[in-house]
């Protein structure tokens, strides 16, 4: 049991696992190419810095906690064709467009700060759904015990409702929106961002999903397989070198055009047996939320280990969804691009995939890269420009980018810099950034980005910073 300034927590990882497992993960990082294509940096990053480490952070800095990987195999998904891998190369082979915006101004507004609940995580993409600001989170401590008896979840989630008095009392001192203007024939949607654009994002306190049953639980849910499989695996009764589990890890979230449910892709890893460092990534899902009450439905694996990996960074487009997945090579990102009908997310046979030249193909051999890109990461429609934004932290440079495009295939156009992370105390770098629309302001003008920190040896901060956009100059 280690125990920190505040409350006592139990994990299953002590100080001498977390530094063999960074100084191991290191070692196959700079030794074996292969290890970052496989599961990509986002996974890299996510193991190295998302540990339960009650002992070494702050009770009051928002952090990462240990990850594992995990996913279950499953005999009964669709068929898929083996995908070629792209070939390893540094050079853009993609068409590239002007960027239609520059940036006036970026201000670091603070950083996020979540219920006493929640003693670390990090990721945190979110999306708009039924009023309510969505926030998908990975691996998670809590400080006190979930179902398990152990102290962290595989993946959370919090929201902020764009209705509540508390949300009223952030609204920068303007007015809320008056009755009449509330029971107007307009989407919800359209009235929580006008809501949202009132706040300040820093000073909001999140409210964990969790809560609805007072007991710290999995946003995802794991199937009995999983939970049998783990509660055997994980725990302080099994020695750190033999310790293996399932693990999921949320990304973006898609709300339908009507509002009535959501489309949440994830992850499927695994860590193991050799370890709780040995990471595999075993395929990409998507949970349907129909009832905000209730946990989303998962859905056998979509796309297979073999298979094209979408879910990245995702949007929608009417009534199309456009998800995009990073292929990390040793010095590249290259994110390719799948479409489908949004209430045929969930069938393998219905997607296709961006080949270039205006051109979609059924087979995903034929994907290309559409931009140099990032493991997590946003795409948005902005208003304010006419154009398709996408955010994500520029992989080994510790600096927020963007880049705009007229269509969610591209063109899109170099990257433009937002503003260089606040210095890190560690290797790694910050990461994880995504944009936030729903609280976008002036119609797009101001967007508002969220990024991970480390600050210290298994400590970080999700931060968050203002951008001010303009057309760019002629």
């Amino acid at each position: 049991m280690f125990v920190s300034a505040d409350y006592q927590i139990d994990i299953p990882f002590g100080r001498r696992d977390l530094t063999r497992g960074y100084r191991e993960l290191m070692g196959k990082i700079t030794r074996n190419g292969r290890l970052l294509r496989r599961i990509g940096f986002f996974a890299l990053w996510l193991g190295l810095v998302n540990v339960p480490t009650a002992v070494l952070v702050a009770s009051d800095t928002p952090t990462l906690s240990e990850t594992g990987a995990a996913s279950p195999t499953d005999a009964t998904q669709v068929p898929t064709t083996k995908v070629k891998r792209m070939p390893t190369s540094t050079k853009s082979e993609f068409p590239q467009s002007p960027a239609v915006v520059r940036v006036v101004e970026a201000t670091d507004a603070g950083r996020l700060t979540f219920e006493p609940l929640i003693h670390c995580r990090d990721g945190g993409t979110s999306g708009l759904w039924q009023g309510r600001s969505i926030w998908l989170f990975g691996d998670t401590v809590t400080t006190r015990p979930a179902a398990s008896g152990l102290n962290w979840l595989s993946n959370t989630a919090c929201f902020i409702d764009s209705h509540t008095k508390e949300a009223a009392n952030h609204a920068d001192g303007l007015e809320r929106l008056d009755d009449s203007a509330k029971s107007a024939a307009k989407p919800v949607a359209e009235r929580a961002r006008k809501e949202f654009a009132r706040m300040e994002l820093s000073e909001l306190t999140f409210t964990e999903i969790s809560e609805r049953t007072k007991v710290p639980e999995e946003f995802i849910p794991w199937t009995a397989e999983e939970k049998a499989f783990n509660s055997l695996h994980f725990t302080f009764d099994v020695p750190g070198e033999k310790r293996e589990r399932f693990a999921i890890w949320p990304g973006p979230l898609v709300a339908s055009a009507d509002d009535q449910s959501a489309l949440v892709f994830f992850a499927n890893l695994t860590a193991g047996p050799n370890g709780a460092w040995d990471f595999h990534g075993t395929g990409r899902s998507i949970a349907v939320w129909r009832d905000f009450d209730q946990s989303p439905e998962r859905a056998e694996i979509l796309f297979s280990e073999e298979d094209i990996q979408l879910g990245d960074a995702a949007c929608r487009v009417d009534e199309t969804v456009y998800a995009y997945g990073c292929q990390s090579q040793t010095l590249s990102w290259p994110m390719l691009l799948g479409r489908v009908a949004f209430d045929q997310a969930n069938d393998r046979k219905t997607w296709e995939f961006y080949a270039g030249n205006g051109c979609w193909s059924k087979n995903a051999n034929d994907a290309v890269s559409v931009f140099d890109g990032a493991p997590m990461a946003s795409v948005h429609y902005n208003a304010a420009f006419h154009c398709f934004l996408a955010v994500y932290t520029q992989p080994l440079a510790n600096r927020l980018v963007l880049r705009t495009a007229p269509a969610p295939e591209g063109p899109w156009s170099a990257a433009v810099e937002i503003a260089p992370c606040l210095p890190t105390t560690f290797s790694i770098g910050c990461y994880a950034g995504v944009a936030h629309p729903e609280f976008a302001r002036e119609n797009g003008q101001v967007e508002f980005v969220t990024y991970y920190r480390e600050t210290g040896f298994f400590q970080g901060e999700i931060r968050v910073v203002k951008v001010r956009l303009a057309p760019s100059e002629p």
